[in-house]
């Protein structure tokens, strides 16, 4: 999901309102999703640990994660409506509530293994972010998740943007310096030309075995 984060009060509206359809455009984002998803494993096994997906929405994101091995998947989202319509497609399967964007005071500190949002943070201008970007680290065991924008986007995509007003240009330049005012080792994994996952690990002794996909933001 993707909003520029003016208010709350605003990004609740707005996804109320699209929460109805939004489903619909779950066969084209699934197609995405799946091909982070495989790639993110590969670097990051899933099997056995416990997500908090942030920014759920319909909750395909964290489906996928799931289906990958993860043990346990909670979803959050702004809106009612994303948040009853997820409850009842993933029934039994998946579990969501309802969270301020920025106030996670329901849970405790370290409470998941992976704290992960997809297509959330470009939408958000840069103070939000950070303030995102702290309170995911301290709900982290080990490392946050970030599935979004880099490189170039398609014509389709840019015009979206733009119509959205959302932050996608700022935060694909400054992204990878706004994770390292906070994580002590970042990671970029291309997904393909357009997007990528950012990985933030709450301890510079991790390490990934680097390839052409994989690069360190750090630096």
């Amino acid at each position: 999901m993707t909003y520029v984060v003016k208010s709350h009060k605003h990004a609740h509206r707005i996804f109320n309102l699209i929460a109805p359809i939004y489903h619909l455009v779950d066969p084209l984002v699934r197609i995405w999703y799946k091909k982070a998803s495989v790639k993110l494993d590969k670097n990051i096994p899933l099997q056995g640990k416990s997500i908090l997906d942030v920014g759920s929405g319909t909750g395909a994101w964290g489906a996928l994660l799931q289906q990958r091995g993860a043990e346990k998947v909670h979803g959050v989202d702004i809106a009612e409506l994303m948040v009853r319509g997820a409850k009842r497609r993933y029934r039994g399967k998946l579990t969501f509530s309802l969270v301020d964007g920025e106030n996670f005071d329901e849970f405790e500190d370290g409470s998941f293994d992976l704290i992960t949002a997809s297509y959330v943070m470009h939408g958000m201008l840069r103070n939000s972010r950070q303030k995102m970007l702290e309170e995911m680290n301290r709900l982290a065991k080990d490392a946050i998740i970030i599935h979004d924008f880099h490189g170039e986007q398609p014509a389709f995509a840019r015009f979206l943007e733009y119509m959205e007003n959302s932050d996608y240009i700022n935060f694909k330049k400054t992204f990878c310096e706004e994770m390292q005012e906070i994580f002590p080792l970042i990671y970029k994994l291309s997904i393909d030309k357009s997007d990528a996952i950012y990985i933030g690990f709450k301890s510079k002794e991790k390490t990934l075995e680097e390839s052409k996909y994989l690069i360190k933001c750090n630096k």
